[in-house]
C-alpha cells in the first residue's frame, strides 16, 4: 500500500496542486489482512478520504491488494 500511495503522490505531484481523492476503493484479498490494510490507509491517507472496503478476489494472484481511485481537481 505504500508504493501505491507513493506512485499515486508522485503522478499527483507531477500534475500539479489542487488534486484530491473522491473515491478510494480498497480491494483486500484476504479477510485477515483487512484490518492492517484499513490502518495503514487511514495512515497514508488521512481519516477523510472516501473509503469503500471490499474483500475478495484480485485480478492479479500475486497481490494482496488493489487500489481504484478517483481524484478530482
Amino acid at each position: 500500500m505504500r508504493e501505491i500511495f507513493n506512485n499515486i503522490r508522485a503522478l499527483l505531484d507531477g500534475s500539479g496542486d489542487g488534486w484530491r481523492p473522491q473515491l478510494l476503493k480498497l480491494y483486500v484479498r484476504r479477510l485477515q489482512d483487512f484490518a492492517a490494510a484499513q490502518k495503514l490507509a487511514l495512515q497514508l491517507w488521512g481519516a477523510e478520504a472516501p473509503f469503500i472496503w471490499v474483500q475478495g478476489d484480485i485480478c492479479r494472484t500475486d497481490l494482496l491488494l488493489e487500489v481504484e481511485g478517483v481524484f478530482v481537481r
